[in-house]
């Protein structure tokens, strides 16, 4: 029994070592494009394949994004956001992962809603935004004057999605807070 899965890691590693040789002949720019063909090719999602940022990708250098050559409105349509206050959160999950842009401005937000996310315009996106950062906490306060970056909490919110369930379940989880007393009447 021991040597038959002996014998399949060394296969695995076989596999490893011959897929990472391939990759590192490439350009860094053309390595997730073969990877993501790849999957594709076998039937996996590339989606689903999930880089930490600054871990190494399999050619060898960073990765910044998990993405692996998604749009912005295909990685929204695959989480599948229940409302507009989700929908920020994964299109500033796809900034700070793909794009690289950790922080935004509330029309930087609506901007990419509407022309890279191809989203129903946000008709009053401050209100949004700000209810996504302190009603939901899936935003934080950005270094700079007016802006906004993605909290932990919601980086966790869009990884769990489109799982609604899990969803519900990490708010539910980060309501720390216990509820107001009543006032009590003047009498």
């Amino acid at each position: 029994m021991a040597k038959k899965e002996d014998s399949k890691l060394t296969a695995k590693l076989k596999t490893i070592e011959v897929i990472v040789r391939e990759l590192q002949k490439l350009d860094p720019s053309d390595q997730s494009d073969v990877v993501a063909f790849a999957l594709k090719q076998i039937g996996l999602n590339t989606t689903a394949i999930q880089y930490p940022v600054g871990d190494q990708k399999p050619g060898g250098g960073q990765q910044n994004t998990n993405l692996n050559g998604v749009s912005m409105a295909d990685f929204v349509k695959s989480k599948k956001p229940a409302n507009e206050y989700q929908r920020v959160a994964v299109i500033a999950y796809y900034r700070e992962h793909n794009q690289n842009q950790k922080e935004f401005k509330n029309i930087e937000m609506s901007q990419a809603n509407t022309t890279e996310a191809r989203q129903p315009k946000i008709s009053n996106i401050t209100d949004v935004v700000t209810k996504a950062r302190d009603r939901y906490k899936f935003l934080t306060k950005g270094t700079g004057k007016a802006t906004h970056q993605l909290s932990t909490h919601g980086e966790d919110v869009v990884n769990a999605l489109p799982d609604q369930g899990a969803v519900k379940q990490l708010i539910a989880d980060s309501k720390s807070r216990k509820p107001r007393k009543k006032k009590v009447g003047k009498k």
